[in-house]
C-alpha cells in the first residue's frame, strides 16, 4: 500500500468515526422536562390553580407532584398529583369560598422517583440514570397576587389581627389561672359546669372567630404565629384536667408555657412592624362573636402613614354548644361568603432549575483514541517504508 493509499485510509476512518460519534450524541435520551401554563387567580366563587402541560418525553403514567406554597416563609398552600398520560397532563383545584391573600406565590411541579411505580422507576432509571432517591424539579413558577402595596398593607393588618387574637388568648388563659387558684369542686356535675363556662367564653371570643378568620383564605403566610395561638389555646383542657385530679402544680406549669409562648410572639410581631406605621390591634370586621366581650380595639403608634387596609371577607360563624373538652380549635369552617376576585398582575417568566446530569457515554472517547492510535501508527509504518 502506497503513501497515499495509507493518507486514504487513515482519513476514510476518521469520517466513519466522527459518523459514529455524530450518531451516538444523537442516540442521548433528552433530559426529563416539562412545558406548562399555569394560572392561580381568585374568581367568584373562590381561588382556583389551572394547569395544561405537556410532557413530551415522559412515558404514560408517570405521576408529578404540584406544591403550591405561599410567602417567604414557604407555606404549603395545596399538594396535589397528577398523572402523565399521552404526554399531556392537567389540573384543575377550586378553593372553594376561600380567596387567595395578596402574597407571591410559588407553584412546584417535581417529579419524585420513589413515588413511581416499580416499572416506570426501572424505565426512569434506565433512561436517564437517575438515582433511586432522585426527586427532578420540572418547573417552578412564581404568580405575584395584588399589587406591591396590597401586599404590603395586607402584611401589616395580618399582624395587627394576630396581635388581638393574642390578647384574646391571653385573657382565655388569665381565666383558666383563676380557675386553678381555688380547689376544683368534688362533685362532677359542679366540675362539668366549670368547664362549660369556660368554653362558653373561648369558643365565642377566640375559637370560632379565629377559625373563620383563617378558613377566609387559601393560606396565611403567618404559619408559626398561627400556630402558636393554636398551641396556647390547646394547654387549656390538659391544665385544668390536671388541676381536677390533684396535680395543680403540672396544670400551672402548663399555663405559665402558654403566657411564655404568647409573650415571645407578641414581641416579635411587634418587632416587625416598620416605624411610623400604623398598626390597628382589631378582630377581623364583621366576624360575629357570641358571648363574653373580646378586649376592645387599640391602636399602636398611629401616623399619618398607615397603609391602604384590605378588609377581610365578611364571615359569621354558627355557635355550638360548648362541651368540657370544647376548648379546642375547631376545624376551619368551609361555608363562608365567597371573597371578591382580586386580577393577579402577570406572572414573571418561570425559572426552571436544571435536571440532573446525563450518565456519562465513554465509547465515544474510546473510539476517538483508537482512530488516533492508528494514526500515530500509519505515521510510523509510512515513515519506516521510506527509510527501507
Amino acid at each position: 500500500m502506497g503513501d497515499v493509499s495509507r493518507i486514504r485510509f487513515a482519513l476514510g476512518l476518521f469520517a466513519l468515526l466522527g459518523l459514529g460519534l455524530a450518531s451516538s450524541a444523537q442516540a442521548q435520551p433528552a433530559a426529563p422536562s416539562v412545558e406548562a401554563v399555569i394560572e392561580l387567580k381568585n374568581e367568584p366563587g373562590g381561588a382556583v390553580l389551572r394547569i395544561e402541560g405537556t410532557a413530551p418525553n415522559l412515558p404514560d403514567g408517570v405521576k408529578l407532584n404540584v406544591t403550591t406554597v405561599a410567602g417567604e416563609s414557604s407555606t404549603e398552600a395545596s399538594f396535589l398529583m397528577t398523572t402523565v398520560s399521552s404526554g399531556r397532563f392537567r389540573v384543575v383545584k377550586h378553593f372553594a369560598h376561600r380567596t387567595l391573600a395578596p402574597l407571591n406565590y410559588g407553584v412546584r411541579i417535581e417529579l419524585i422517583l420513589s413515588g413511581q411505580r416499580q416499572r416506570i422507576r426501572d424505565l426512569l432509571r434506565r433512561e436517564w440514570g437517575l438515582p433511586r432517591d432522585a426527586r427532578v424539579m420540572l418547573k417552578k413558577e412564581t404568580i405575584q397576587i395584588g399589587t406591591n402595596r396590597e401586599q404590603a398593607a395586607f402584611r401589616i393588618e395580618t399582624i395587627g389581627r394576630l396581635l388581638w387574637f393574642l390578647r384574646v388568648a391571653q385573657d382565655c388563659v388569665s381565666k383558666a389561672g383563676e380557675i386553678l387558684a381555688i380547689p376544683p369542686p368534688d362533685e362532677k356535675s359542679a366540675w362539668v359546669a366549670v368547664m362549660r363556662g369556660l368554653a362558653a367564653e373561648v369558643q365565642p371570643t377566640f375559637s370560632q372567630p379565629f377559625s373563620a378568620y383563617v378558613g377566609t383564605y387559601v393560606v396565611l403566610h403567618e404559619k408559626k404565629a398561627l400556630s402558636t395561638l393554636r398551641t396556647a389555646i390547646s394547654e387549656l383542657n390538659p391544665a385544668l384536667t390536671r388541676h381536677r385530679k390533684g396535680k395543680t402544680s403540672a396544670g400551672q406549669a402548663r399555663l405559665e408555657r402558654a403566657t411564655a409562648q404568647l409573650a415571645r410572639l407578641e414581641e416579635e410581631l411587634l418587632s416587625r412592624v416598620p416605624s411610623g406605621v400604623k398598626l390597628v390591634v382589631a378582630a377581623p370586621s364583621k366576624v360575629v362573636k357570641v358571648g363574653v366581650s373580646a378586649p376592645a380595639p387599640t391602636a399602636v403608634a398611629p401616623t399619618a402613614l398607615a397603609p391602604t387596609a384590605l378588609t377581610p371577607t365578611a364571615v359569621t360563624p354558627t355557635p355550638s354548644t360548648p362541651t368540657p373538652s370544647g376548648l379546642s380549635t375547631p376545624t376551619p369552617r368551609q361555608s363562608q361568603s365567597p371573597a371578591a376576585a382580586r386580577t393577579p398582575a402577570p406572572p414573571p417568566t418561570a425559572s426552571v432549575e436544571a435536571p440532573p446530569p446525563l450518565p456519562v457515554n465513554y465509547w465515544p472517547v474510546l473510539a476517538v483514541l483508537l482512530a488516533f492510535g492508528v494514526l500515530v501508527a500509519l505515521v510510523f509504518a509510512m515513515r519506516r517504508s521510506r527509510e527501507g
